[in-house]
């Protein structure tokens, strides 16, 4: 799931999409505002395996039996991140220098050194290895991490003009 909403943001979705959960379950994204309304609360969408329908444009009108939790698009992609890499789940190879625009969201922080890589590439445009060994973090997960600041848009190539801007 987590590669459908980041190709989507990638893509420069901005229509709410209605994405099947499975079991009678689902959830619209709302790619203009960064709003979710789920059938399922953010930790079940995180734990349990989810049979993902085709996604489709969500009706105006959409409504689900029993409770609808209100989610963030941002929340969720770094929860998710988050599992993916508590997981050992391999990420894809990134090249090139990137910089941090701003910060994550609050709990992506309160994860071990991530505070100490966001202080050092807000700072200065690195690549993987350098911010890494900036973090005290593996190359794992920073790939990890920054697939998912770059889809949220709040990492960009580096400005200096040597970066191979492309996700392998």
């Amino acid at each position: 799931m987590r590669d459908l909403l980041v190709g989507a943001l990638l893509a420069g979705e901005r229509r709410r999409t209605l994405f099947g959960l499975g079991d009678g379950h689902g959830m619209v994204v709302d790619f203009r505002t960064g709003e979710i309304a789920s059938s399922l609360p953010q930790a079940e969408l995180l734990a349990r395996p989810l049979q993902l329908g085709v996604p489709q444009r969500a009706p105006a009108d959409l409504s689900w039996k029993g409770a609808t939790h209100a989610l963030q698009l941002a929340t969720v992609l770094w929860g998710m991140t988050h599992a993916l890499i508590d997981q050992g789940v391999s990420p894809r190879t990134i090249n090139g220098r990137y910089q941090l625009t701003q910060a994550p969201e609050p709990a992506v922080l309160s994860r071990p050194k991530m505070a100490g890589l966001v202080t050092a590439w807000t700072q200065r445009p690195m690549n993987v290895g350098e911010a890494a060994v900036a973090g005290r973090l593996s190359a794992f997960e920073i790939l990890w991490f920054l697939s998912t600041a770059l889809a949220l848009g709040i990492a960009v190539p580096a400005a200096d003009g040597s970066v191979a801007d492309h996700v392998a």
